[in-house]
């Protein structure tokens, strides 16, 4: 019995100690950077599925 509960136990900080921080790769200002010609302001910063306005 402790050496199961030694065993979860060691896999369980093994499983934390490699968890990463995705909000490192996200970007909020996706597609907000073009001409004003190309559009008239209907880029805004943020990050949805498609047609998310919808």
């Amino acid at each position: 019995m402790k050496r199961r509960l030694l065993l979860s136990l060691l896999s369980f900080l093994s499983l934390t100690i490699h968890s990463q921080n995705f909000s490192d790769y996200v970007t909020p200002l996706v597609g907000t950077q073009s001409k004003h010609s190309l559009s008239t302001g209907n880029t805004y910063p943020a990050i949805a599925r498609p047609w998310g306005m919808n």
